[in-house]
């Protein structure tokens, strides 16, 4: 602790505009489960000091850097770096190209740029204007990085379209023809949502919700306009449209549920990829 105050008494005292860790383990990490949490909330607490974002670096996963975020109030940026392996093979183009669409196709908010081991200072300085005019152009200017926003959020939201995603799973069962079965799974799903939220885990329910939604929805798309019957060219169209559409709304609704920088950040994760790529195929056999 002493130690931690140390290093962030000095940093106050500089321009810091985020907090980023070197190592694999932030500060803490292996300690016993209590100190390990005290020691990590110290770290949150240090860099709340200075009022600027902790980084996540992209692909380098790190120990600790998900309980510091989440103490920080999700208050993270990401950083995108060139690691020191590949700057020397890579070439001065690409390394640009890199740079430029980390930032415009992945939101990536800090940059680490390091040098050409087998380039002057002066070529080094043209490769980092390079960097610096190619972002210009796409619109992107330099300053303090700022975290990504999140839609409105509450519990109430949630239970929202929980009640949207149990009515898809009640007219899915109508559809098979169990009208009766399906109101009192729709409703148990629906009280078992409310259930989550009442005791406090709103990510499981957002999640649960996500992955019920990416199954119901297209099972029902597909179930409800399968026809046994041949069909014209126009026709077939028209039935498409419909059953995309309706496929949709179940995308729609795990994007509402997890349209959160908890998970634009992967400090949580949607659970069921594959499961959401395959069951729905089993269920409409």
């Amino acid at each position: 602790e002493e130690s931690l105050n140390l290093v962030f008494n000095r940093l106050e005292k500089l321009p810091v505009s985020v907090v980023f860790f070197n190592d694999q383990n932030l500060p803490g990490i292996g300690l016993p489960a209590k100190k390990q949490e005290a020691a990590l909330q110290g770290l949150a607490e240090g860099i709340s000091r200075l009022s600027v974002p902790t980084v996540m670096v992209e692909f380098f996963p790190q120990k600790g850097l998900q309980t510091v975020a989440q103490h920080l109030e999700k208050n993270i940026v990401r950083l995108h770096s060139i690691p020191e392996s590949e700057m020397l093979s890579i070439s001065q183009s690409r390394a640009v190209d890199r740079f430029t669409l980390a930032v415009t196709d992945r939101n990536i908010r800090v940059l680490l740029v390091r040098f050409f081991p087998n380039m002057n200072l002066a070529d080094n300085a043209l490769y980092l204007a390079e960097i610096h005019d190619s972002l210009e152009r796409e619109g992107f200017s330099f300053g303090a990085p700022e975290t990504l926003g999140s839609l409105p959020f509450s519990r109430f939201f949630t239970a929202a379209l929980g009640l949207a995603v149990a009515a898809g799973g009640v007219l899915l069962f109508n559809v098979l023809g169990y009208t009766r079965l399906g109101i009192v799974v729709g409703l148990l799903g629906f009280l078992s949502c409310l259930g989550l939220l009442f005791i406090g885990q709103v990510s499981l329910a957002r999640k649960v919700l996500a992955l019920v939604s990416v199954l119901v929805f297209p099972t029902l798309s597909v179930t409800l306009h399968l026809k046994t019957q041949p069909a014209g060219v126009w026709r077939a169209l028209w039935l498409f449209v419909r059953t995309t559409a309706l496929s949709l709304v179940g995308a729609v609704l795990m994007v509402g549920l997890l349209a959160d920088k908890t998970f634009m950040y992967t400090l949580d994760r949607f659970v069921g990829v594959k499961l959401a790529h395959v069951l729905p195929l089993l269920l409409i056999m």
